[in-house]
């Protein structure tokens, strides 16, 4: 299929029409496919969250070489307090969305419960990659919309791909949010009720 983005990794259509497979060759439980695909997306969210953190990192260091370079007005662009400050924030909050993603990875090393933490990390790579790649554009001016330069081919794959991907990752992430913050208050009901009980009838 030829994609907008991505272009390295090959994407086809799979058609299996009157395919038997036998029984020996069953990979994993019968009937628990989805679980698993479901638990090998965990880790999947990860990767893409890593993936969104290494272009807005090539991202901010094409730009800072741009603009360090780039003359205008008598002065080189990052001679500008504006431009330094944009750039500077992008990269903060890049470094602030390294080390969410170090910190799930880290997670799953403990083997925890992750399904929260992935959900949150790919919506919120996902949106920041973005901000960040389309912010760096504007820095190269007209050039950085031209074909053939790297902050051009970023954008091309960032916009497509892990905008549109985080769509559902974003409605899924809410869920699972909603549910643990509601879990947890069930279980703080529960226990304040325990107490409860223990002092009224004592």
């Amino acid at each position: 299929l030829d994609k907008t983005g991505w272009r390295s990794s090959d994407t086809a259509e799979l058609v299996f029409d009157h395919c038997r497979i036998p029984a020996s060759h069953l990979l994993g439980e019968e009937n628990h496919g989805f679980r698993s695909v479901m638990k090998n997306f965990q880790t999947e969210r990860i990767a893409l969250g890593a993936m969104a953190v290494g272009h807005a990192t090539q991202a901010l260091t094409l730009t800072l070489d741009h603009v360090r370079d780039r003359k205008a007005f008598g002065a080189t662009l990052f001679d500008k307090q504006a431009v330094r400050q944009r750039i500077a924030m992008l990269d903060a909050k890049t470094r602030a969305a390294r080390q969410y993603l170090y910190h799930c990875a880290w997670l799953v090393t403990q083997g925890r419960d992750v399904v929260q933490d992935v959900s949150m990390l790919k919506a919120l790579t996902g949106e920041l990659v973005n901000e960040v790649v389309q912010g760096c554009q504007q820095f190269h001016g007209g050039m950085g919309y031209m074909r053939g330069t790297a902050i051009e081919r970023l954008c091309n794959h960032v916009q497509p791909e892990l905008h549109a991907a985080i769509r559902v990752t974003k409605d899924l992430g809410s869920a699972a949010v909603f549910f643990a913050i509601l879990l947890a208050g069930l279980i703080w009901i529960a226990a304040v009720l325990t107490v409860w009980s223990m002092v009224y009838y004592l």
